[in-house]
């Protein structure tokens, strides 16, 4: 290894042992309370290189959340699969994602700074949302070429009412109760259910 490469791996480390502090320590003490210079002492880096990765605790928070998303996307399948399925498996991924205590400790920080102006409240809105919103909008947009679901106007409506439905089951009742409070039902049932009843209205 040169030493290019050597300082690239070094960096990627020092990045991924970043992300895990922060998020440890968001999820004990919240967005609020945890202080860079705690993240950096538990990533064992020096502040000036936690700056040099993250320039403010927004951006890290952003990172943070972000990770948890492509956690959905990776789940996504990939080779020959019909639209249908490629839909299911997208709603069992939402509905395995927000039934994990990570993901709920991050949302229920989000919810809790949404309001108070920010960049964290708009990171939210227009990063996060906005993104699981483009994955469903373009599930669902697959399925209609297919012929399986009726045309619409506003993709973002239809995958609006099917993300609630996975929400109102595998993340209401954890961010009430706790984040390691356990789904009612499984959330691959929830996830099922809930495309069965969407598929009530929308499928053809």
């Amino acid at each position: 290894m040169g030493t290019k490469e050597f300082r690239q791996a070094r960096s990627a480390r020092k990045h991924a042992a970043i992300l895990k502090a922060a998020g440890e320590l968001f999820r004990r003490d919240g967005y609020a309370r945890a202080s860079m210079e705690e993240i950096a002492g538990l990533a064992e880096v020096s502040t000036a290189t936690l700056y040099r990765h993250f320039p403010s605790k927004a951006s890290l928070f952003e990172a943070v959340a972000v990770t948890s998303l492509e956690r959905l996307e990776t789940a996504l399948p990939t080779g020959e699969v019909s639209s249908m399925q490629a839909l299911q498996s997208l709603v069992r991924a939402y509905a395995d994602l927000l039934s994990d205590a990570e993901t709920r400790a991050i949302m229920r920080m989000l919810i809790a700074e949404t309001g108070k102006g920010g960049d964290l409240a708009d990171m939210f809105y227009e990063r996060i949302k906005s993104r699981v919103g483009e994955v469903f909008g373009a599930a669902i947009h697959a399925c209609i070429q297919a012929g399986e679901v009726e045309e619409a106007d506003d993709l973002g409506h239809l995958g609006g009412q099917l993300q609630g439905m996975i929400e109102h089951g595998c993340l209401m009742r954890g961010l009430v109760l706790g984040d390691e409070v356990d789904t009612l039902k499984p959330p691959h049932w929830i996830a099922d259910t809930a495309l069965q009843t969407w598929l009530a209205r929308w499928g053809r």
